[in-house]
């Protein structure tokens, strides 16, 4: 987050940020700055007209939202790994327990509990669910929910809707830390990860 303020020095503007559960304060240690805090703070003088966290945010959820949004100076959208990362598929979904159906349901949060219990609990749930991830896959029932032939087109809607919403367009594109992930989750996610800067750059 550290590598957008730089580019907010502005004495006084106007700001709309729309992202995933990445700028909220989903996986921060506690008392940790997500990156809104982390932007008023530098500069206490921006008018945040709105902040906009929605959980597993897709490009074809943000077109409505950004529609939405009144027109800022600059508008900040983070996108997270859900663009392209797998997911559980709806064919499975009659066969989970509710809990097991959110988006963020296989992710490894980078906070560790200081509690040895809680760390060896949340070792063994990691490896179980890592081992389900595994013989989903192969079946094609652990995959993204986008195809990589929509992405330019929603690319091309999001681009033309954010720059009737704001002057300047601050596009981030989260690139997660792979070493926390599956080998094939990782293959995955690159492919999507690579199209969308070639597509943005």
């Amino acid at each position: 987050m550290q590598h957008l303020l730089p580019l907010l020095n502005l004495s006084t503007f106007s700001l709309n940020i729309l992202g995933g559960s990445i700028i909220s304060n989903y996986g921060l240690r506690p008392n940790a700055k997500n990156m809104t805090d982390l932007i008023l703070v530098r500069n206490p003088s921006i008018n945040l007209d709105k902040e906009i966290s929605v959980g597993g945010l897709g490009f074809s959820q943000a077109i409505p939202i950004l529609d939405e949004l009144r027109h800022t100076e600059i508008l900040i959208m983070y996108f997270g790994t859900s663009i392209g990362w797998p997911r559980i598929s709806r064919k499975m979904e009659n066969y989970l327990k509710p809990e097991m159906l959110t988006s963020t349901t296989f992710h490894i949060p980078l906070y560790k509990s200081v509690i040895l219990s809680h760390r060896i609990k949340a070792k063994i749930r990691h490896l179980e669910r890592n081992l389900f991830k595994l013989i989903l896959y192969p079946f094609g029932l652990y995959k993204p929910r986008h195809s990589l032939e929509d992405l330019p087109n929603l690319i091309k809607a999001i681009e033309h809707i954010a720059d009737r919403k704001s002057c300047l367009i601050i596009w981030v594109q989260h690139n997660a830390l792979g070493y926390r992930r599956l080998w094939l989750e990782r293959k995955s996610y690159k492919r999507y990860y690579k199209e969308i800067l070639s597509r943005t750059w």
